[in-house]
């Protein structure tokens, strides 16, 4: 999990006192960013562009200043039902969910994009 570990300290470090509940949120969001959950980052991205936040989303992968997200755009993004379900695995508030998550989303999308471009979709899982 070294790769994910890394990432998460980018993230986090890149947050303003990260709490250790955003700590384990930033590992949350990674997880659905890298393993596919919601279209990971791709499909993130497209539901960001089919909800007219396309220009914001260009802003977190391109390089750059990231443009900023409201906790109700978090929820359009990634859904009444995610964010539930993060609220209940991580002992908060909805609401409490949604600020960090606007916090962290820009940053974990930045930080997945490094050279200003979406991964390629994988076509299905390789094993090793």
């Amino acid at each position: 999990m070294g790769i994910l570990d890394g990432l998460l300290d980018q993230v986090t470090g890149s947050v303003d006192g990260p709490s250790r509940q955003q700590t384990g949120l930033a590992g949350s969001l990674l997880n659905i960013l890298m393993s596919g959950e919601k279209g990971g980052l791709p499909g993130i991205i497209q539901t960001m562009r089919d909800k007219g936040l396309g220009g914001v989303a260009d802003t977190w992968v391109k390089t750059g200043p990231n443009q900023p997200v409201t906790p109700q755009q978090v929820e359009t993004i990634i859904g009444n039902d995610k964010v539930q379900q993060l609220a209940r695995e991580h002992g908060q508030s909805p609401e409490d969910i949604k600020k960090h998550l606007a916090q962290l989303l820009p940053v974990a999308v930045d930080k997945l994009t490094p050279n200003g471009t979406l991964p390629a979709v994988p076509s299905g899982r390789q094993h090793s």
